[in-house]
Order: C-alpha cells, then structure tokens, then sequence
C-alpha cells in the first residue's frame, strides 16, 4: 500500500514539475511578475508541505512551522 501511494506521489510530483516549467515561461513572458517571485521549481514548495504535514501528523506543529517560515 505505501509503495503504490509513493508511485502516485511521484507523479503528481513530476507532473507539477512540467506544470512549473510552462507556467514559468508564460509568467516570466507577461511582464507582471518580477521574475525573482516567479518559482522555478515545485521542489523547495513540496519539501515544505511534506515536512509540514509530516510534523503535523505526528503533532510536532513547532517543527512544521519552523520548515515552512
């Protein structure tokens, strides 16, 4: 069960990758955004959550705020 739920994770993270990768470009193109605001990458985001939420389930909320600011 962990391994299939992992598979899934996986490629809802590959899949917001490219998400990124398209937006990024179309972002930067508007001329709206500074591009330093723009993210590069969902990575540095998805650690975030994930070491929020693990904290979290595991009631270490100190932990996870610590993560995310």
């Amino acid at each position: 069960m962990f391994s299939k739920n992992m598979g899934k994770v996986e490629r809802r993270f590959q899949a917001l990758e490219e998400e990124t990768r398209e937006l990024k470009a179309l972002l930067e193109s508007l001329d709206v955004i500074e591009p330093r605001n723009v993210v590069s990458s969902v990575q540095e985001v998805a650690l975030k959550d994930l070491a929020f939420v693990t904290a979290a389930t595991r009631d270490h909320f100190d932990e996870a705020y610590k993560c995310i600011f």
